[in-house]
């Protein structure tokens, strides 16, 4: 596990799934996200992180200089590069500076695990204990709101989740009320719990 990591990214409402994502797995125990390179110098200057989780392109420039200082600090962090840049050529004339590892914002959430597990410091590895979240959700929702759940963790509108489930929109939107009544949240903090739950189907997680 990473004791702590900064998520780089500009685009807040991706830095927070994947913020949710990776202390859901057990990858990393804390994190700081800052949505601009200047955001980013500031918090590095003041914390010590061991993982840094960075885009390439920002509004005011890309990451190199940044990306350069950190490979300068005494005890550097380990570097993710993810970005929707897919042209390798591309990306290599982009960097300046090593990294550990380059990964596409399209791939997988289990390849950035995968990725993450393989750089992560030695030592002997915990299992990771039950969801007690997704238990729970297991139990209080039936199938169809479960698949609704999911759907909407995947970032989709509730006309996407009626054209792909065969409902009316209509019916999903009082799946996504039923959903908030039963776990007794906001339906503001349905998205967050939605990605948790979609995340899970692929973690093992003990039943």
């Amino acid at each position: 596990m990473f004791t702590k990591c900064l998520i780089v990214e500009n685009q807040t409402m991706f830095a927070e799934v994947l913020a949710i994502s990776l202390s859901a797995t057990g990858l990393v125990a804390s994190h700081a996200i800052a949505t601009s390179l200047g955001d980013a110098g500031r918090i590095v200057r003041r914390e010590t992180f061991d993982l840094v989780v960075s885009d390439l392109l920002f509004p005011e420039g890309n990451s190199n200089d940044f990306i350069g200082a950190l490979t300068r600090l005494k005890s550097p962090p380990r570097i993710l590069v993810v970005t929707s840049l897919h042209d390798p050529w591309h990306l290599q004339s982009m960097l300046k500076y090593p990294v550990d590892a380059i990964l596409s914002k399209g791939e997988p959430f289990q390849s950035l695990r995968e990725r993450l597990e393989g750089l992560m410091p030695p030592g002997p590895k915990k299992p990771l204990p039950v969801d007690q979240v997704i238990v729970r959700i297991g139990k209080l929702l039936s199938k169809r709101e479960q698949e609704v759940l999911c759907s909407v963790g995947g970032g989709s509108t509730n006309q996407e989740i009626a054209e792909y489930l065969g409902l009316s929109v209509r019916t999903v939107e009082t799946h996504r009320k039923n959903i908030s009544n039963k776990l007794k949240i906001r339906a503001g903090e349905l998205f967050r719990a939605a990605v948790h739950f979609r995340d899970a189907s692929a973690f093992p997680w003990e039943k």
